[in-house]
């Protein structure tokens, strides 16, 4: 889905990561600003619970342990030169936190620096990275440095949870710092990964000895090359089972041939039998889903680029097997069609992991934003559009139990277009805070992120995605939809408990109120206006003029919302086409702010 926004982060780093490296040398007086390694071992962690391998070659190894304050990073290298490390908020160089390091004669340095541009990093006028070892050993050089989250400074970049750009870098020469620093790496010596820094790592989790395994995944499925993005959906049935168990940990299974050709799989659960048995072998394009099918879509578990494996909590499991589980399951894959090779055929899917051994709570999952179809409307030439998907009181107030439930983890998706993510949380009007807060968000890297404290949402709550995009290099608009050129933003749930038959909250403007709002004749159009009713009325409308852009952005806080508020088998309990209306909370605590 991002192949364009992939393509010029690439050409960034070449043209701006390698030009600038190979001038950071250490300016006049910077002596004292750099750190020795006469310090002792003894402040270094033990171990290390991340730990990332990058290079072609696995050459370049860092590992890292954080606490509530700081966090401590140790850098081996296949080099007896300069290595570097960075965190960048889009993945070049510019606003980028440097720190270049390297071991002279026994003696360890380490420089802390901001890039601004195509330039080179200048040392940060506090020096806020403390180096507590740097060895060369078995042609490596070892770095471990320490670090505040959050420095207070406008040249470092906050360390939290939501996404990062890692870059790296490293040379198989040392600076030398009388001749202008650091010499250029080469191509194959610099990189980029998008990661959440602040996460556990669930890659060593233990499953249980009683724990069995089940895999569910395409069986040589072969989706067409096109222009166009399709979505290809297969059925499964459950392993025979004579009594409830527990999922408890979920696995992608992409075949190493998929890679860069899967953007994301969805697993939905599904609660109504079908009457002809024989479509439980369903497997084709999701367009041609039977009708007893098309309800099915009931989230059980995510994956997207840059996710991983996902256990449950300890206390919490995906009950199957009992009364009122799901009967059947719908994977659905969407492959980046336009790029597949000729001869391209897929077996990826999922395995789970479940057990007899009940655990104390039952865990479900419902996405939170704007319904995922063409009355979501983004104009063109925007840098930073923002689109709000909300989850209103009623639907809160009719579903959740009294005691309202507990989220340990959250989802947030979004198409190439997305540069960032907010998913909010309100009670009684007044904005409580952030599950999600991603400002640098990667439509390449979407993983699901692990709370670390549950958070409890009350009936009669409150919930939306925000989601910012950026269009400033599109000229038509862009349409909500599953195609690689159309938009998408939502986040999902993972809470306990479940709550029986609750589906999704999405909402959107009524596209009906939004044309009479613009001045537009509707008196022909019908309220649930299709895709091309939809697409050849809004057409209709200059997207060149930034009044109009003004006005349809100040509609979008107007207009009625078509609000759905659904349970598995799409029995929708409350009326989608009311007159819902744009909560008018405050919460504006938490917009961009400046250094």
């Amino acid at each position: 889905m991002c192949a364009h926004q992939k393509l010029v982060q690439n050409l960034a780093i070449l043209l701006l990561l390698g030009t600038l490296l190979c001038h950071c040398g250490t300016p006049n007086g910077a002596e004292s600003s750099t750190k020795s390694g006469d310090v002792k071992k003894e402040r270094e962690p033990e171990t290390y619970p991340r730990r990332l391998l990058l290079g072609k070659n696995g050459e370049y190894t860092v590992e890292w342990r954080y606490t509530d304050d700081d966090v401590v990073f140790r850098v081996s290298v296949e080099t007896s030169g300069w290595v570097g490390l960075g965190f960048s908020p889009r993945g070049g160089m510019e606003g980028a936190d440097v720190v270049i390091g390297w071991v002279d004669n026994g003696k360890a340095f380490l420089t802390d620096r901001f890039a601004v541009g195509n330039q080179q990093p200048a040392l940060d006028t506090k020096q806020d990275y403390q180096l507590l070892s740097g060895v060369e050993e078995d042609n490596k050089t070892i770095l471990v440095f320490q670090r505040k989250l959050n420095t207070s400074d406008c040249e470092d970049v906050v360390l939290n949870s939501e996404t990062i750009r890692l870059i790296w870098s490293y040379s198989d020469k040392d600076p030398d710092v009388d001749n202008g620093g650091p010499t250029y790496h080469g191509p194959d010596h610099r990189g980029t990964k998008s990661i959440i820094l602040l996460d556990s790592d669930h890659s060593k989790t233990q499953v249980p000895a009683d724990a069995k395994k089940y895999e569910f995944c395409n069986n040589n499925v072969r989706p067409e090359r096109q222009q166009q993005t399709l979505y290809w959906c297969t059925l499964f049935q459950f392993p025979k089972l004579q009594k409830r168990h527990h999922i408890i940990r979920f696995e992608p299974a992409v075949e190493p041939s998929s890679v860069g050709h899967i953007h994301h799989m969805l697993l939905f659960g599904c609660y109504s039998p079908l009457q002809d048995e024989s479509l439980y072998s369903f497997s084709d394009i999701c367009l041609k889903l039977p009708k007893d099918i098309q309800n099915c879509f009931s989230v059980m578990f995510s994956w997207a680029v840059g996710g991983e494996a996902f256990d449950f909590p300890d206390h919490v499991g995906y009950s199957i097997g009992g009364k009122g589980d799901p009967l059947f399951l719908r994977l659905e894959v969407h492959y980046d069609n336009p790029r597949l090779p000729a001869d391209f055929k897929d077996s990826s899917g999922f395995r789970f992991y479940y057990t007899p051994n009940l655990r104390q709570h039952n865990g479900g999952a419902f996405p939170v934003g704007m319904f995922p179809m063409w009355w979501h409307i983004i104009p063109p030439r925007q840098e930073k559009f923002k689109s709000r998907g909300w989850c209103l009181k009623e639907c809160t107030q009719l579903y959740f139990p009294s005691d309202g439930i507990n989220m340990f983890s959250t989802f947030a998706h979004t198409h190439a277009s997305g540069q960032a993510v907010r998913f909010r949380h309100f009670r009684n009007g007044t904005h409580l805070e952030n599950f999600i807060n991603d400002v640098h968000f990667d439509c390449d890297f979407q993983a699901i992120r692990h709370l670390k404290t549950e958070k409890t949402i009350m009936p009669g709550d409150t919930l939306h995605t925000e989601c910012t995009f950026n269009t400033a290099d599109r000229e038509n608009v862009t349409y909500g939809g599953y195609g690689r050129t159309d938009e998408m933003c939502f986040s999902i749930v993972y809470y306990y408990p479940k709550i029986d038959n609750f589906g999704d909250c999405f909402s959107v403007a009524q596209p009906l109120a939004m044309l009479q709002r613009l001045g537009y004749n509707t008196s022909d159009l019908p309220l649930e206006m299709d895709q091309a009713t939809t697409v050849n009325a809004f057409e209709t409308f200059n997207w060149k003029d930034p009044n109009f852009i003004s006005e349809y952005t100040q509609a979008l806080n107007d207009v009625s919302l078509y609000f759905r508020c659904d349970n598995q088998t799409r029995l929708e309990q409350l009326d989608p086409f009311a007159d819902w209306k744009v909560p008018q909370y405050d919460y504006s605590d938490d917009e961009d702010t400046t250094c």
